[in-house]
């Protein structure tokens, strides 16, 4: 059967509009390439390792660990926008979808009944992937997938957020005010902050609609957090480097707590759903740290 020009051009041009978006798959080769850090700077936790993949037109890889997650990656132009691609195409319903502006730039974030979770940073399109099958999967994939920093990615000081009208309003803890969220935190939509008068630190609120409280005490005392760290000089408990310092979040039950370890940020909630632990580390990784790593460790 012969086939005519104007056809096979058809051919192809639906074939590279069906795969722009999806996720790409690993192209052959003669082997594993050579080991690497992760893409944009990644911060992994504890037992995660990296693997870069030999990909066609686009970065691809894995981020996984022996009985743990495996994220997958895909980076480049031709990857396409999954977050957005999949959640029309996929037919697992979808559980939620948040926006949070990280460092400049929106990461949109999709969740699927079947434990399927992608994170797109939207201007670089990188995509990153994983199957969930326990509770503390998800906050362990965005723990590490937030600290994503491109090579043309925004810094801190150029995502500024616009300044909010102060307006005295009452509170439990007294005169409390709408200001701009500490560390420049990103907030969701339907959230506002308050911030409040602290005796030897900073002290305040960020609250939802939905009845989501989280409370932040930050520049003063080290935190329950901090002490618990170590045990026999190792460390003990999940962490990550953040926008220049330490971040370790934790959770008991139903209560996450979270502290930066330089900056002395303290911040910490009630939850009483996945997608209110979630809103919490969200919000509160992007936080930027005052006190950097050059620092010493949880020292001024």
């Amino acid at each position: 059967m012969k086939i005519s020009t104007g056809s096979a051009f058809l051919i192809l041009l639906l074939s590279v509009c069906f795969s722009f978006g999806q996720e790409s798959r690993p192209a052959p080769g003669p082997g594993p390439l050579p080991v690497s850090p992760p893409p944009g700077n990644m911060s992994l936790l504890p037992g995660y390792e990296h693997q870069r993949l030999r990909g066609i037109d686009s970065d691809v890889g894995q981020i996984s660990k022996k009985d743990g997650l495996v994220i997958r990656y895909d980076i480049g132009g031709m990857a396409g926008n999954s977050a957005m691609s999949v959640s029309r195409e996929t037919r697992a319903p979808l559980v939620w979808s948040k926006v949070i502006n990280v460092g400049g730039e929106d990461l949109r974030i999709v969740y699927f009944n079947d434990g399927k979770i992608i994170a797109t940073f939207e201007r670089q399109l990188a995509n990153f992937f994983a199957h969930t099958g326990k509770v503390e999967a998800v906050p362990e994939f965005l723990m590490m997938v937030m600290t994503y920093i491109g090579e043309d990615n925004f810094t801190s000081s150029a995502a500024k957020p616009p300044p909010f009208p102060e307006e005295l309003v009452s509170h439990k803890r007294g005169d409390c005010w709408r200001a701009r969220p500490p560390g420049g935190i990103s907030l969701l939509e339907g959230y506002e902050h308050l911030a409040c008068w602290g005796i030897d630190s900073a002290v305040g609120e960020i609250t939802g609609k939905g009845g989501l409280v989280i409370s932040y005490d930050n520049g003063g005392s080290v935190g329950p957090i901090i002490k618990q760290r170590y045990q026999n000089g190792k460390p003990v408990l999940p962490e990550v480097k953040v926008n220049g310092d330490t971040l370790i979040l934790i959770w008991y039950g139903d209560s996450p707590r979270a502290t930066f370890v330089n900056a002395r940020a303290n911040f910490r909630t009630t939850v009483k759903s996945q997608d209110d632990l979630v809103d919490f580390i969200l919000m509160v990784m992007t936080y930027h740290s005052p006190v950097k790593l050059g620092a010493k460790d949880g020292k001024r």
